[in-house]
């Protein structure tokens, strides 16, 4: 029998388990980047942290602001810019004619 998997679910209010989740899990990594252990790049954790405190604050703002019935998290995708940004660096050097 499959379970259902709550951190899958819509988020339809600003309350939510997930979006707790979302800043307890920044926090989380916060501590964990001051232990000095054996862990992430320094690159990793600040795009994890960054990312895990904005979502929040993302979905919060489509919920509220944007008038949004829920969110998922899931369709929320940086590939496109990321995209437009390997364009731009793959210009680098080049002369445009």
């Amino acid at each position: 029998m499959r379970k259902r998997d709550w951190s899958k679910d819509p988020i339809r209010t600003s309350d939510s388990v997930q979006l707790k989740f979302l800043e307890n899990f920044a926090e989380w990594l916060e501590k964990w980047e001051k232990q000095k252990t054996l862990g992430l790049s320094k690159e990793t954790f600040l795009c994890a942290i960054q990312t895990s405190k904005a979502m929040p604050k993302l979905i919060v703002h489509l919920l509220e602001k944007e008038g949004m019935d829920y969110v998922l998290t899931g369709k929320i995708c940086s590939d496109p810019i990321e995209k437009r940004f390997g364009d731009y660096r793959s210009l680098e050097g080049q002369t445009i004619t």
